[in-house]
């Protein structure tokens, strides 16, 4: 018998295996790390149906990397971190139940390489709650996200700026369409062209709206794009405490928003909240309110309870991303 083989107890090394209460046998095959439990199921049938009757195994993070010329993968989950090349991975991936927290790839030239290496292998999704992208232009994400499952996916953070032309090309992808929360740091593509509604041209307001939490950074923005973003956030039937935050490296012309309202524009200040102008927006649900708030070089918008005003814009101002509420392990970064 092989080492695998005798590690799975049987009645010739464990005689007393199969008189234990099966949550106890479960609670053994959970002690197992990802690649145990691999070894583990190919040992027999017995063991490749004890192994399948476990739970998912969980991973708190899958990132992608290159170490010493080896396209590679950092693993963590409760165990610790483990490191190995994306090869020996895959092959246990492919046939296993697993799911990750978080999902990334790496920051700078990595990122090409990373990229050109995944595609040499069949496309297995992978299950996560968050991908997290870091490149600076178009690069390839509109294929990563094809990498990505669309059916758990809830929160994208695009980091080290994002190029607004590509927004046309991953709008219609049904990862991005299935995500909840989007954080995004756009970058100044032309900076030579001081008109900041022609540098955002390409980016599609209503898109960005439908996502329940956003937040945006950017060189600048014109008070017609910035209506055009509030506008079709306060038809988006998004719940209580939901928000949008657009951070600006310019400022934000009050007055120049503020004549675009369609409703009376009425500056209902919210104690603690240091804003230029407070408006609420009525909903088509009479119990809420969107308080769009706006400041020297920020705006947002909060889904209020109308008894709860108060209470719902300190909890949420500053943006869910900026407060840890929807990935505590990753931290935005504004440049």
């Amino acid at each position: 018998m092989s080492q695998d083989q005798s590690s799975f107890p049987t009645n010739q090394n464990f005689p007393y295996w199969k008189k234990l209460p099966h949550l106890v046998q479960t609670e053994v095959g959970l002690m197992l790390s990802f690649f145990e439990r691999k070894k583990l199921a190919f040992c027999s049938k017995a063991t490749e149906i004890f192994v399948s009757g476990l739970p998912i195994y969980r991973f708190q993070n899958l990132k992608f990397c290159i170490k010493h010329g080896v396209f590679s993968v950092e693993l963590k989950d409760s165990r610790g971190s483990t490191e190995c090349s994306f090869s020996t991975f895959y092959e246990t991936y492919k046939n296993s139940r697993c799911f990750f927290e978080k999902v990334e790839f790496p920051k700078g030239w990595e990122q090409i390489n990373v990229s050109l290496r995944l595609f040499a292998y069949t496309r297995i999704p992978f299950r996560c709650n968050t991908f997290v992208w870091h490149f600076g232009g178009i690069g390839t994400l509109p294929e990563m996200l094809d990498w990505i499952d669309k059916k758990p996916i809830k929160t994208i953070f695009l980091h080290n700026t994002f190029c607004q032309r590509t927004h046309a090309e991953i709008k219609n992808n049904m990862t991005w369409k299935k995500a909840e929360n989007l954080y995004i740091e756009f970058c100044n593509e032309n900076p030579g062209i001081k008109d900041i509604a022609f540098q955002n041209r390409n980016i599609d307001w209503i898109d960005l709206s439908n996502f329940k939490n956003l937040e945006l950074n950017i060189a600048g923005i014109s008070a017609n794009d910035a209506w055009k973003l509030i506008k079709a956030y306060k038809t988006c039937e998004h719940p209580r405490g939901s928000c949008f935050i657009v951070k600006s490296r310019s400022t934000i012309h009050c007055k120049t928003l503020t004549a675009l309202f369609d409703v009376e524009v009425n500056n209902q200040p919210i104690p603690n909240i240091p804003a230029v102008h407070a408006q609420h927006f009525p909903k088509s649900d009479k119990r809420l309110v969107l308080v769009v708030t706006i400041h020297p070089k920020h705006f947002e918008g909060i889904v209020c309870g109308v008894d709860t005003i108060k209470e719902d814009v300190q909890v949420a101002s500053g943006g869910v991303f900026s407060k840890n509420r929807i990935s505590p392990s990753v931290t935005p970064i504004i440049l």
